[in-house]
């Protein structure tokens, strides 16, 4: 059997087992859950989430270019024939939010910052172009498709901000469904929203939070406000069926008491450490006094030690 033939056996077997098919050339279609579709893109696999909750849909992100996001729409409309009523961003990027205006007539949400840093950021048509350019050449050097017409997408393009801005924490509920945000900074961008949908089991957040990766962190975090998220996710003692990344396949069976159960432990370690007058190098030996979370940390210490980092510099004495 030749390669090509094995390869289009291996990509068939694929999209059976994890429910998925292709449609056209831009999108492939993934059904982690009844009622939920997540549409995503030929371009680092940034993803859009549908979900149906009885009268209407609320979507998830709005990927970087509004003509893919204006198929997207059709698409959606021929499989559930229900209006948009809601669209929550996660963050500000323009991969996640340059589809918005495609869904104008509907209650964005997103941060504060979400709205300020798309203004801030996007506003200008030149500053715009020039982000399209770097994440162009980005592309080329990375081989992604998609990206010859990368700025043709802004002849059209409306800069489309969140309607509906929240501060640290906001529940909604649409229909059927229940939609629970939490401001968690210190995840990718200063605007990060993690959503919790309690009825599917649905935690909208960042790849590394799976148990196959590692939890980590970026300047700005909020380990009150991480924790807590975490905890209160957890308080609801609902399985938790899938992590949905704003790039990638939806994540199935995490295991959240993992990430949750490290980051307190690190944050009381580093602010022990501070309180007793202690170096960073003596934070981490009284983290690894528990042989347990050295072993744990053992295979990603790189990760570990630049999550040590960020928190040493971030947390007062």
């Amino acid at each position: 059997m030749n390669n090509k033939r094995i390869f289009a056996i291996m990509i068939f077997c694929f999209a059976v087992v994890n429910g998925c098919k292709f449609v056209g050339a831009d999108l492939k279609e993934i059904h982690p859950r009844e009622g939920v579709v997540v549409l995503q893109g030929r371009c680092w696999s940034e993803t859009m989430t549908i979900m149906d909750t009885g009268k209407t849909l609320v979507v998830v992100d709005t990927f970087g270019s509004y003509p893919l996001a204006e198929k997207a729409l059709t698409h959606m409309n021929d499989i559930f024939n229900k209006p948009v009523s809601h669209v929550i961003n996660t963050h500000h990027h323009w991969d996640h939010t340059f589809g918005n205006q495609v869904f104008k007539n509907a209650a964005i949400i997103g941060h504060k910052f979400c709205f300020e840093d798309m203004k801030k950021e996007y506003s200008d048509p030149a500053n715009r172009l020039k982000v399209f350019k770097e994440v162009r050449d980005l592309m080329e050097k990375d081989e992604q498709p998609g990206r010859d017409s990368l700025l043709q997408i802004s002849e059209g393009f409306v800069l489309t901000l969140p309607t509906l801005l929240v501060d640290d924490e906001y529940t909604i509920k649409v229909g059927d469904l229940t939609f629970k945000l939490y401001h968690v900074p210190g995840l990718h961008t200063r605007s990060n929203l993690t959503i919790y949908v309690p009825e599917l089991g649905l935690v909208f957040t960042r790849i590394n939070f799976y148990q196959k990766y590692f939890p980590t962190l970026e300047a700005g975090v909020d380990m009150n406000k991480l924790i807590h998220s975490l905890d209160d996710i957890l308080s609801y003692k609902k399985p938790v069926k899938f992590i949905m990344p704003p790039h990638g396949d939806p994540l199935p069976n995490p295991d959240l008491t993992i990430p949750a159960a490290y980051f307190k432990r690190l944050w009381k370690v580093v602010k022990e450490a501070k309180k007793q007058g202690k170096s960073m190098t003596e934070a981490e030996e009284m983290f690894k006094n528990d042989t347990e979370w050295a072993k744990r940390t053992e295979k990603f210490s790189s990760a570990h030690q630049a999550n040590l980092t960020i928190l040493w510099r971030e947390t007062n004495n």
